[in-house]
């Protein structure tokens, strides 16, 4: 399982981008999907330059991510609303080009050890 992820998003559409947990069972030899029964996500955006988020989104409530338990599946959206509102005057235009730093936490309920996930988030130029 890569700790880190890459994602390059057109500029004209909302999109659904899953990301997968699993790990490799010995007694089995095979990859099995992660349960994440009960556990909770939080995935977060932010510009290079900038040192606060730019954009949030959580499991509970659902605000953007959506955990398949049985699947180790964690899908997050991002709306072409939320991409427009991470242009630097926050109106609603296409979001700059660029890269995003992105950061994806998953907790379980029992608060014990989390998971994370970093990468970056890039966006398309509007043609």
């Amino acid at each position: 399982m890569s700790d880190t992820f890459h994602w390059v998003i057109p500029p004209d559409i909302s999109v659904e981008l899953p990301l997968i947990f699993a790990y490799y069972d010995d007694e089995t030899e095979v990859e099995e999907p992660l349960d994440l029964t009960g556990w909770t996500a939080k995935f977060t955006l932010r510009a290079r330059d900038e040192q606060t988020d730019a954009l949030e989104l959580t499991s509970s409530p659902h605000l953007g991510l959506v955990i398949t338990p049985l699947t180790g599946t964690v899908t997050v959206t991002i709306t072409l609303e939320q991409a427009a509102a991470l242009s630097p005057d926050r109106a609603a235009t296409p979001p700059r080009a660029g890269r995003y730093a992105a950061k994806l936490v998953l907790k379980p309920s029992s608060g014990d050890f989390g998971i994370s996930k970093t990468g970056y988030v890039e966006f398309e130029a509007w043609p």
